[in-house]
């Protein structure tokens, strides 16, 4: 396999990766065996079908999220559109609508997820309850919420730049300024996490608490991030790989980027 993007570690241990140069989502199970779940070798471009069976459809991958039974999403951030893999292996559309002419509208808050516009979705996270996350944008980036209902709301990064340039630490999300996501990352304690740039600002990586109020846990540093239920966060960008601690210092793991 000669490149593989965006992996993700289910729950049972199975590893998800988006074989990029192939166009397949690959699984590799706890035995170390690799199987194609999706794509059929062709990069997706409009006017290709979109759903049906997931081993005779094109796809293109910006991320992806595995929720706890196993269904497999992705975002593609060209076509707009959030699809996903069912346990009986169909390709189904379950956020968005592809519109050329409408690629940088993102609209249908309160509304049936599948009827929004998304303007070029990239990040992906689920929370314990199943609800999906997306961040998007294309110079302002936004995170949306999409319930287990298939209903679309705002989530966080509706807020103006600020003029003097402070992150809104203890505030509401929805009025925080984000410029550029790099990072999204949910743990099992009700918390998103955000990794983001917005120069000339300082880089950070923000957690968005159950109510909805957000603070900063790293400053100085933005990049992957990855947490897990027990909600432990990891930090991974060009100076290396770190455990964040609860005050917000990182631990490396030794293994510095070259």
């Amino acid at each position: 396999m000669p490149c593989c993007t965006d992996p993700r570690i289910h729950g049972t241990g199975n590893l998800y990766i988006y074989d990029s140069l192939n166009s397949r989502i690959r699984r590799v199970d706890t035995d170390g065996v690799i199987t194609t779940i999706a794509g059929d070798g062709i990069p997706y471009t409009a006017g290709m079908d979109l759903e049906g069976p997931a081993l005779l459809r094109s796809i293109s991958v910006s991320d992806i999220a595995v929720d706890p039974t196993g269904i497999v999403y992705f975002s593609d951030s060209n076509s707009g559109l959030i699809r996903r893999v069912t346990k009986t292996g169909l390709l189904e559309v379950f956020a968005g609508v592809s519109e050329a002419a409408c690629s940088n509208c993102s609209d249908g808050d309160g509304g049936p997820a599948k009827a929004a516009h998304l303007e070029h979705p990239r990040f992906l996270t689920l929370d314990n309850s199943g609800n999906l996350y997306v961040a998007e944008g294309s110079y302002d980036w936004v995170i949306r919420r999409i319930s287990t209902d298939g209903i679309i709301t705002k989530f966080a990064g509706y807020g103006a730049f600020p003029d003097n340039l402070l992150p809104r630490d203890g505030g509401p999300a929805l009025g925080e300024y984000f410029g550029s996501i790099v990072g999204l990352a949910a743990d099992g304690n009700g918390n998103i996490y955000v990794a983001h740039e917005r120069q000339p600002m300082v880089p950070r990586v923000r957690r968005i608490d159950s109510s909805g109020v957000i603070s900063t846990v790293v400053a100085g540093q933005d990049g992957i991030v990855a947490a897990d239920s027990a909600g432990k966060l990891v930090l991974a960008n060009n100076a290396g790989l770190f455990l964040v601690a609860t005050d917000g210092t990182l631990k490396s793991d030794g293994r510095r980027k070259s």
